[in-house]
């Protein structure tokens, strides 16, 4: 009977020790392509970070008129340093998850731990570079205004700025709210564990 018994529980055991691979094969899995979607996300941002920076940073060394009104010209110029300033957070942001993530999820210490740190991490700082980028797009729109103004009779800046504030309503009122609905972060993962657990 002991040795029955002896049997029957290392059996359980191995069924039980199986299980438990089996479910971190899975969540392995599942996170695995969560890396994937993170690498592509940080790739894209960092590419169009990339190119706003280099608008801006054309824009910044433009040559202005020197009859030009001295505050609008100081306020283009630290509003289109700042987009540049932002873009490049943005890009560098992108780049560090985009190279270190990877290497966290793959040769972690911890194995699955590491994993999970990693994809938390990435998670985290998407919300931020997303930011970066919004900010910085948001400037260059400001920045090509003021330098209509700088550059151009004012009926053709109001024009101008007619069109780039059309561009920003657009984007505010569309573009915008297709990222509200889409961007998934960490807290509407944390909102939607709560409503999840009350609703059971």
């Amino acid at each position: 009977t002991w040795g029955y018994q002896k049997i029957k529980y290392k059996m359980l055991a191995a069924d039980k020790n199986a299980t438990l691979t089996g479910f971190q094969i899975q969540t392995l899995d599942i996170r695995s392509k969560e890396l994937n979607y993170f690498v592509r996300l940080y790739q894209c941002v960092s590419g169009m970070a990339a190119f706003l920076a280099g608008f801006a940073f054309k824009n910044l060394t433009s040559k202005l008129p020197e009859d030009t009104n001295s505050f609008i010209k100081l306020l283009f110029l630290m509003i289109t340093a700042s987009c540049v300033g932002l873009e490049i957070c943005a890009i560098a942001n992108s780049t560090a998850c985009g190279v270190f993530g990877p290497g966290m999820f793959l040769r972690g210490p911890d194995g699955l731990n590491s994993a999970n740190k990693a994809i938390d991490v990435l998670q985290d700082k998407a919300t931020v570079t997303i930011k970066f980028f919004m900010l910085g797009l948001v400037g260059i729109l400001i920045s090509s205004s003021l330098q209509a103004f700088l550059l151009y009779s004012f009926v053709n800046a109001f024009l101008i700025s007619g069109a780039l504030g059309l561009v920003g309503y657009l984007w505010q009122t569309h573009g915008q709210r297709v990222i509200i609905c889409l961007l998934y972060t960490s807290a509407a993962a944390d909102e939607r564990s709560s409503v999840n657990l009350g609703g059971r």
